[in-house]
Parts: C-alpha cells; sequence; structure tokens
C-alpha cells in the first residue's frame, strides 16, 4: 500500500471537543437563583457599609457633594466630572455619614450584577449568567468599591451597561431581517444614555467606549464582514449624540488635567501583581487563589476554542486589552493604572468563570472547577467580613483608621488635631466635634481650617487654584479671616495637640518638625498611636 492510499483510508483521529452546547436551566429555577444571588450580594455590601472609617478620598467626596448644585456643575473645580457628586448629594436625604455616602457604590454593584448577567446570557446561557452573576456577588475586589463612596462602581455598571447595548446593536445589524429603526431604538437609547452618564461621571470612561466600540466592530469584522459597513455606521450614528453631549466637559478636562500628576508608572511586574489582586481572591490562600486562577485560564481557553465570538470579545477586552490599554497609557501621557482604574477586569474574569460552568462539554469537570472558584470567593468574601480593623489594605485598596485615630484623640474646644496636607481636613473633619483643625505647611506656616474654609478654596477652579496652591490657600484664608500661626504658637493656645498623619503623605519631616518645636515648648508626647493607614501623637503639658 502506497503512502497516499493509506491516507486515505486510516481512520480520522477524533480529538474530544472541549465546548458543548450550553447549560441549561429551568426558567423558574433561573429566577429563584438570581434572586438569591442578589439577596446574598446585597447582604454581603448592606453588612459592611460602614465597618470602616472613611479615607481621604471618600472624605473629599462627602465634602464636595456639599456644594450647591450649581456649583458642582458650572466650576471646573476637579479633574473628575459631577454627576458622581451630585448623585451621592441627592442620597445625603439619609444622612452624612459612612453608609449614606458609600450608598449609591452599593445600588451599583448590585446593578452591576444585573447588567453582568444580562450580558453573559444573552452570550453563554442562563447557567453561565447566573455563575458569572454570582462570581460578582462574591469578588473581593467588588465587595471593597461597593463599600466605596469614589466614583468608581458606579463608573463599572455605566461602562458595561454601555457595552451590554453595544452587543444587541450589533446582533440587531446582523440579523437576517434588516434592522428597523423600532429593533434599534432601545439599545440605541440605552448605550446613549450610559455613555453619556459614563463621561459625566470619569474620564477613564473615555478609553472604554472609544475601544469597546473597536472592539465590536473588529469582532463583527471576523465573524460577518459582509454587515461590517453597516455597524460602522450605526456605531457612527450612535455615539454624534454621545460626543455632543460631551464637548462642554472637554473644554473642562482641559483646564483640570494638570491636577492629577501624582501616580508612578507601574512596570511589567508590578501591573502584573495589580491585575492579580484586582480579579482572584483575597486571603484564602495559595490554593484558593490557585483555583480561581485555574477557573480563568480554563474560561480563556472555552474562550478561544468556542469559536463565539461575542463571548471572546467580552472576555478577552475586560480581561486582558483593557488594563493592557490603561497601563500603556502611562507611557505616553499620565500614569491612571490601578486597581480602581482596571475594575472591568472583574466582569471578565467572572464571564470567563462562567463560561467553564456553561459550556465545557465536561459537566462533571465544569461544575468542579466553576464551583472551586466560587468556593474560594465565598471564602473571601467571609474573609472580607471579619477582617481584622488593623489590616492597612483591602486586596489592593489602601485603608485609612481616621474614625478610630480621632476617637481617641482630645476633642474639646481647647483641643487641636494638627495635620501634614489640607487634602485630609475633610475626612477629619467629618469626625471632629469639638477640636480645631490645623495644617502644617511646607513654609512653617500653621492655618485653621473648618470645612467651609476647605470648601472655598477647593470649589475654586483648578486653573485658580494652580500653580501655587499653598499660596491660594494662604490668600483664601486671609480673606475669610484667618490668621497664619506658627508651631510655637500653639502651645498657648491649645491644652492638647494631637498629630494625625496618612502613611501615604508626609514621610518624615513633618513628624520631626513637630516633635522638635513642641518638645523646645516644653510638651511631652504620649507615644506614637499606630491605625490602619495613619498614626497618631498627642502633645500635652508635663502632668504636674
Amino acid at each position: 500500500m502506497n503512502r497516499q492510499s493509506w491516507v486515505a483510508t486510516a481512520p480520522a483521529l477524533r480529538v474530544p471537543s472541549l465546548v458543548g452546547a450550553p447549560a441549561a436551566v429551568a426558567p423558574r429555577t433561573e429566577a429563584v437563583l438570581l434572586a438569591l444571588i442578589l439577596a446574598v450580594g446585597a447582604a454581603l455590601r448592606l453588612a459592611t457599609i460602614s465597618a470602616d472609617s472613611l479615607w481621604v478620598d471618600e472624605g473629599y467626596t462627602l465634602a464636595i457633594a456639599q456644594l450647591p448644585f450649581g456649583h458642582l456643575w458650572s466650576v471646573p473645580f476637579d479633574v473628575h466630572p459631577a454627576l458622581h457628586y451630585t448623585i451621592v448629594k441627592a442620597f445625603m436625604v439619609f444622612g452624612d455619614g459612612e453608609a449614606a455616602v458609600r450608598l449609591p457604590s452599593v445600588v451599583a454593584s448590585l446593578a452591576a450584577m444585573g447588567v453582568a448577567y444580562a450580558i453573559a446570557r444573552r452570550l453563554i446561557g442562563p447557567v453561565g449568567a447566573l455563575v458569572t452573576a454570582a462570581v460578582l456577588a462574591l469578588e473581593y475586589t467588588s465587595l471593597v468599591y461597593a463599600a466605596n463612596a469614589r466614583n468608581y462602581t458606579v463608573l463599572l455598571v455605566l461602562m458595561l451597561g454601555a457595552f451590554g447595548a453595544l452587543l444587541a446593536v450589533a446582533d440587531a445589524i446582523r440579523a437576517p431581517a434588516r434592522p428597523t429603526a423600532r429593533r434599534l431604538a432601545a439599545p440605541a437609547l440605552v448605550y446613549a444614555g450610559c455613555a453619556v452618564a459614563a463621561l459625566y461621571t470619569h474620564n477613564q470612561s473615555v478609553f472604554y467606549l472609544v475601544f469597546a466600540n473597536a472592539a465590536v466592530g473588529v469582532a463583527e469584522l471576523v465573524r460577518s464582514p459582509r454587515t461590517i459597513v453597516r455597524l460602522g455606521v450605526a456605531l457612527i450614528l450612535l455615539n454624534l449624540p454621545v460626543v455632543a453631549a460631551w464637548i462642554p466637559w472637554l473644554r473642562v478636562i482641559l483646564s483640570t488635567t494638570d491636577d492629577f500628576n501624582w501616580l508612578p508608572q507601574a512596570g511589567i511586574r508590578e501591573a502584573a501583581w495589580v491585575a492579580l489582586v484586582t480579579v482572584l481572591p483575597n486571603d484564602v490562600g495559595a490554593l484558593g487563589a490557585l483555583a480561581a486562577a485555574l477557573a480563568i485560564v480554563l474560561g480563556l481557553a472555552v474562550t478561544v476554542f468556542s469559536r463565539n465570538i461575542g463571548l471572546a470579545t467580552a472576555v478577552l477586552f475586560h480581561l486582558i486589552v483593557f488594563p493592557l490599554l490603561i497601563w500603556a497609557f502611562g507611557f505616553v501621557y499620565k500614569p491612571i493604572y490601578m486597581e480602581r482604574t482596571i475594575l472591568p477586569m472583574l466582569f471578565g474574569a467572572a464571564l470567563a468563570v462562567g463560561a467553564v460552568a456553561a459550556l465545557v462539554r465536561w459537566r462533571a469537570v465544569a461544575a468542579a472547577v466553576a464551583g472551586a472558584a466560587l468556593l474560594a470567593s465565598a471564602v473571601s468574601s467571609v474573609a472580607y467580613l471579619t477582617r481584622d480593623p488593623a489590616d492597612p489594605s483591602l486586596g489592593g485598596h489602601l485603608v485609612q483608621n481616621w474614625r478610630a485615630a480621632v476617637a481617641e484623640s482630645p476633642d474639646t474646644p481647647r483641643s487641636a488635631i494638627l495635620l501634614c496636607e489640607s487634602f485630609s481636613v475633610p475626612t477629619v473633619s467629618t469626625y471632629v466635634r469639638e477640636a480645631d483643625v490645623l495644617v502644617l505647611f511646607p513654609d512653617g506656616g500653621v492655618w485653621q481650617f473648618t470645612l467651609d474654609d476647605w470648601l472655598a478654596v477647593f470649589g475654586l477652579p483648578v486653573a485658580e487654584r494652580r500653580p501655587d496652591v499653598d499660596a491660594t490657600i494662604a490668600r483664601v484664608l486671609a480673606e475669610r479671616g484667618r490668621s497664619r500661626l506658627s508651631l510655637s504658637d500653639l502651645p498657648a493656645r491649645y491644652d492638647r495637640i494631637t498629630t494625625i498623619r496618612p502613611e501615604i503623605f508626609c514621610k518624615g519631616g513633618f513628624a520631626n518638625a513637630v516633635r522638635a518645636a513642641f518638645a523646645a515648648a516644653g510638651l511631652q508626647t504620649d507615644g506614637r498611636r499606630t491605625y490602619a493607614g495613619v498614626t497618631a501623637e498627642t502633645y500635652a503639658p508635663p502632668a504636674r
């Protein structure tokens, strides 16, 4: 037998396919499970909404939200747009404590679970969608940012909503029947609403929306080249009103971006570590992290072998492409890569695990791998609930226990809290009742701040505060009747003076200058007290 005839008659080698048909579940069971997942997610988020002290950025949010609505939308005082501050201000009808200011993030986190479920159901069916939502409900990083008063979780749900609408538009364009305006109207309105809201929540959304549109376009080119022109036209028409609505803020961005200049560019190893901390369960040991990583890697393989272009677009864009773009941006303009700016990775990782549960051909393997990942996430969520209050970080997010530091410091009309920088004033003012709040500036001057004083400075347009912020502060405070003091003036004014310093600011010079000045005045210290992310030290005259 010659070689050619042997090849013709040899039996074909059959490699078992990794991917099977999407797993199914009864509609009633699906509804019950989804309700249960949302209920567990809500319970986890509400249980810890007030557990941690505000950190400096949250204190900033709480203070800015007290500005009038007109000021929020007419004065370019911050590098971030005004929508999230407006939402927080609306929620302050429930109070001005930790719970009220964080409640928008809790609501947004639950909404993100629902949006992720809807996208996943379109791509991989109900079983995969339920697992995707369950992973998001339990993810450590998701819990951390659900209890964070900044705009990151609100931004996440808006970006996911825009992405889901883009997928729906692409599906409608590709449908055998030519799409009608009525069929395109709903996803187009959802996209426009989510996109505009995202652009007025955080400037990072510009990158997400541009590259999400590009990703959907590339996916369509791979899947159905005959419809790419129609989809391209549709995407242009979709984004025209979005761009038009965003143009007023573009002018503001150009005058405020210099206010963000403090983050160093991450190297490859550091960037990879931040990504892993973001998507993997925390505080579960190597075995738990490995189980989650295995599920994500298997999900990536399933994504590739399934030939499900929509699934591949969603997973690869959120889990790999978007964080890489955020990291690369730091090399061409300004570094912005950190855990909070790559939160869309959470959806990519959750969807990858959902793909394992829904599409792996061997159901026992699918259940074991996805189940192990869910178990690791559940253990991680319990670790989050029972964490040590002294822990200085939650995954990649810093903790600053200003509440305890202030509570254990003298708080009377004859006492003072002395800070090393002005950005912490709103957070300290949240917890101080009677003590004066003072700030020591690099020139040796000491200024008293009330929250109204702080808002008078930081409610100014960024262009008016710069280039010399300290000089602007001195000018505004002098106009408001404040007097410049020195460290040597303080012992005569106050019986107790407590310095509180966040560990990320004012490393050594502040403490040394204060200690020397107060020692010269005969004050004694009770010793340094250490809390999560901050240190405190109280000075007083010797006991008689």
